[in-house]
């Protein structure tokens, strides 16, 4: 699936602000990435692109690899070898760190939430992007406008009061929460959600995965982790197979059999 654009919510009207990066230009390229802890190797010589508008799912079991090939790309670890290009630039592995990551449009959604339970779900986007308040009086309607306008974009009749804090809400809507809020961040270019789903019911499962579909349309790229087979089937245009942190497979998702990566997650092809 190719595009041409990369995509974000605006601050103040919460509209699509598209940026444009050719289509042909991978968003993130990792090539021979590899990453040791002490004796263990979690990361050994990965190569891994994403195009504009490709929505990849990279499954793998416990201890596959995922969580620290992740934390390379979005610049919380450093990599002992192997090379970073974001839209086509060349990063220095050496100083390439998270404020890089963000600066490249790339935002991860943690399986382990990150928002602060006692401020509201409007403060909470601030913290994620207070650009939007600098030197700007009633700052707080902007992040109310841009919480409530990103919510309603993902997960539709969601009726999360933004102005509620978020220590008061159940686990599934902090999650719609935390999601959103990541989409909802200027310059967005890859969203990657680790285990997305875990705290969502089947109908807003389905909204998410709609929002993924309808958002890789205009270019937004994405990364897909899930230990749901049938959502990875459903929603990727590509899939990775990590195991003992090495690619085992990959390939578009017309040529994916859910047995076949089943299969290979249990080490048994």
């Amino acid at each position: 699936m190719q595009a041409t654009q990369g995509h974000s919510i605006d601050a103040d009207r919460g509209c699509s602000s598209l940026e444009r990066i050719p289509s042909t230009t991978p968003i993130a390229a990792l090539s021979g990435i590899t990453k040791a802890f002490g004796p263990t190797l979690a990361s050994d010589g990965i190569d891994f692109t994403v195009l504009p508008g490709e929505i990849v799912g990279l499954v793998g079991g416990n201890g596959a690899g995922k969580s620290t090939f992740m934390r390379v790309l979005c610049g919380a670890v450093r990599p002992d070898a192997g090379t970073i290009a974001l839209a086509g630039i060349a990063m220095d592995t050496a100083f390439y760190n998270a404020a890089a990551a963000q600066a490249g449009g790339i935002r991860m959604v943690h399986q382990e939430l990150s928002l602060c339970v006692n401020l509201t779900v409007a403060e909470n986007f601030y913290l994620e992007a207070p650009e939007a308040a600098a030197a700007r009086p009633g700052w707080r309607a902007v992040y109310r406008a841009r919480a409530r306008a990103a919510l309603d974009v993902v997960f539709p009749d969601n009726a999360i009061d933004v102005d509620r804090p978020v220590g008061d809400l159940p686990i599934g809507q902090r999650q719609m929460v935390e999601i959103a809020r990541a989409a909802a961040v200027p310059g967005l270019r890859l969203m990657i959600l680790d285990e997305p789903t875990s705290s969502l019911g089947p109908e807003r499962s389905r909204q998410l995965r709609a929002f993924v579909e309808s958002s890789a349309r205009e270019g937004l790229a994405f990364i897909f982790i899930s230990h749901k087979l049938h959502e990875i089937v459903d929603v990727a245009s590509h899939v990775v197979v990590l195991r003992n942190g090495r690619v085992a497979w990959t390939g578009d998702i017309e040529n994916t059999r859910v047995d076949a990566v089943g299969g290979m997650l249990g080490g048994r092809v």
